[in-house]
């Protein structure tokens, strides 16, 4: 599997580079339920998917632009992507934005990660991990697991719609907002100040590319009412927002943000 996803995150490469020169002159088109689509989220889709068919015809593809075939129940992989999670603020030129694709097993769970992020480097960086293996890598060079968070709440990372469903003034920390889910969920494996974050509700594409990631971290993604986050058919099938949002951090993270926000 290794030379095929070699294959994979060239492709991803250049595509986020290719994307980062054309950032702010794509144009953009609004879907119907609001959301920045740019022609740039439709030419990454386009090379993505017949990239992960030629390399793995027998995995299920799941992406936010199109329905590119029937969900199998019976596959061994199912590959959950984004062309670009942060569209918004990619067509305003902002560099928080990320390609992110995301490999579930045959028993929907999260095993492996291939993401673009534009930033820290002048030509980004890949964020990977492979089925296979227990170690992350960022820009070629394997992280340092697991990340050792202070128990003292500094930072969290917190999706802006979130701030309408929440008493975040509960909380006394800092919070940072970036537009994209994806980097939500790294940025606490990436930066150890950040303690955690909070999405709110939406899409499978949105958080499933960085999942194993973060459980690689130590960390993992939970439900603000306590329930356990799983891949469901609505998810995964429906193409459905799911309902609550998610806690991303570890158990005494978790905990601690569950007890305070879900009262």
């Amino acid at each position: 599997m290794k030379e095929q996803l070699d294959k994979l995150e060239a492709l991803i490469l250049s595509c986020g580079r290719e994307a980062v020169r054309y950032q702010g002159l794509a144009s953009q088109h609004l879907k119907v339920d609001g959301t920045v689509v740019t022609d740039e989220d439709l030419l990454i889709t386009q090379k993505l998917s017949s990239c992960i068919e030629e390399l793995f015809p027998k995995a299920n593809i799941v992406s936010e632009e199109m329905v590119i075939k029937p969900f199998d129940e019976e596959a061994d992989l199912t590959f959950v992507f984004d062309p670009i999670d942060g569209t918004d603020s990619y067509s305003q030129g902002i560099p928080l934005w990320c390609i992110g694709v995301g490999i579930l097993n045959k028993k929907r769970q999260p095993v492996g990660s291939l993401l673009y992020i534009p930033f820290p480097m002048e030509e980004g960086m890949i964020i990977r991990t492979d089925p296979d293996s227990p170690d992350v890598y960022a820009g070629g060079r394997k992280l340092v697991l697991p990340i050792n968070k202070s128990d003292v709440l500094k930072e969290i990372v917190i999706g802006s719609s979130a701030i309408r469903l929440l008493p975040l003034s509960r909380l006394s920390c800092r919070f940072r907002a970036f537009g994209s889910a994806i980097l939500h969920s790294i940025m606490p494996v990436m930066y150890p100040r950040i303690n955690g974050g909070v999405t709110p509700p939406c899409y499978v594409w949105d958080i499933a590319p960085a999942h194993a990631v973060v459980l690689k971290a130590g960390f993992d993604y939970q439900y603000i009412d306590g329930e356990q986050f799983f891949y469901n058919d609505e998810l995964l099938i429906h193409r459905r927002k799911f309902e609550k949002p998610i806690v991303i951090g570890d158990n005494c993270f978790r905990k601690s943000m569950i007890e305070v926000l879900s009262c």
